[in-house]
């Protein structure tokens, strides 16, 4: 997405050592610089920091090093990434659970060299996002069965950070029991609000009684905790060989469809890369009469192509803000034949990020 790290090189040997040797004062800076600078800054300001530490505590023209400097982009994802050992400290992802959880496998998966932190809630994770405890945030924001993540939803007009990039993935839910056990002993099964929700039909048919818990993993871990046979966990199927659970059935979901949507944030404001063609919106509308369906209107005759909408309370009593995903052409150009200037009816815009469409 646009989002990397720079690489400060410089030609000779003496000079590197002097910037990356590990236990160098040199390289703790670079190091610090890399952590919070470029976060906060960018590219640009990283790289002129680094060129006037190399030129005060370096041998180094400034021709060479300005010629040395250079940048690598890994990715949609602005993953960290060099061609040499770098005293940086790795990125933090932080995710709402615990080791194992959906979450936990997604984040691994988008940002495989990320330290994976997990937090016992939503609003727990958005604040290390803007307290700077983490880099990134690998979040659930919907579910085919069930619909919008509502805690997710409705953090994102006010975090300071914005969409990057999403993914989806085909969740398939499965009962975990302690060792020994059998379906029949089941009486109560244990997960995350959103994993029951995507369940709620068969769990009925069952017969179980459904106990809410803050995460899919940390359900698994309290059903081995109890060692009780009339205790089950809803859960990823791999979640249980940690704590010897065992599989007591397979696809516990009322729709065979069943996929989550994950959204990865990071600080900082939107930007448009080349080959970003979907974005997500808030806005709230003019208290008129048809000004909502002027709005969309509007932005399907510019190009855009809605994929979601949904309403959601604004800070105002009865007064409402409305979610939107859309597809558009790529890049800057594509969005800002869509949203430039915006609809005439729209009261307050929010782009809340782009990135690539992951769905087909």
């Amino acid at each position: 997405m646009g989002r990397g790290v720079p690489l400060v090189e410089v030609p000779d040997d003496r000079d590197r050592d002097c910037i990356w040797r590990p236990d160098s004062k040199m390289g703790a800076t670079v190091a610090n610089l890399g952590s919070h600078v470029f976060k906060e800054m960018g590219m640009g300001t990283f790289v002129e920091e680094v060129d006037v530490l190399i030129s005060q505590q370096c041998d180094v023209s400034h021709s060479a090093e300005a010629s040395a400097s250079s940048a690598l982009f890994d990715g949609q994802l602005g993953l960290w990434s060099a061609t040499r050992a770098v005293n940086v400290p790795a990125m933090k992802a932080g995710y709402q659970g615990e080791r194992e959880s959906y979450s936990y496998r997604v984040a691994g998966e988008l940002l495989p060299d990320a330290e994976r932190v997990g937090f016992a809630s939503f609003a727990a994770a958005f604040h290390a996002l803007a307290d700077k405890d983490v880099d990134r945030l690998v979040l659930p924001i919907e579910n085919s069965t069930t619909g919008s993540v509502l805690p997710v939803l409705d953090r994102l007009v006010a975090a300071p950070a914005s969409i990057i990039a999403e993914s989806v993935l085909e969740v398939r839910h499965a009962l975990l029991g302690v060792a020994g056990s059998d379906v029949g002993d089941v009486k109560t099964v244990r997960s995350h609000p959103e994993a029951l929700g995507q369940a709620e039909e068969l769990l009925l048919e069952r017969g179980w009684e459904a106990v809410a818990t803050h995460d899919t993993a940390g359900a698994v871990r309290e059903v081995a905790e109890m060692g009780d046979a009339t205790q089950a966990a809803l859960a990823p199927p791999e979640s249980g060989e940690a704590h010897g659970l065992e599989v007591l059935l397979s696809d516990v979901i009322d729709r065979h469809h069943n996929t989550t949507r994950f959204v990865v944030l990071a600080p900082g404001d939107p930007q448009v890369d080349a080959d970003d063609d979907k974005t997500s919106i808030a806005f709230e509308t003019s208290h008129t009469a048809g000004a909502l369906a002027l709005v969309l209107t509007e932005l399907g005759l510019r190009g855009a192509n809605l994929t979601r909408i949904e309403s959601r309370p604004s800070i105002e009593q009865w007064r409402y803000r409305f979610f939107v995903d859309f597809v558009h052409p790529p890049g800057a150009a594509g969005l800002g034949q869509v949203l430039e200037p915006p609809p005439a009816t729209i009261a307050n815009l929010y782009v809340l990020g782009s990135y690539r469409s992951a769905m087909a």
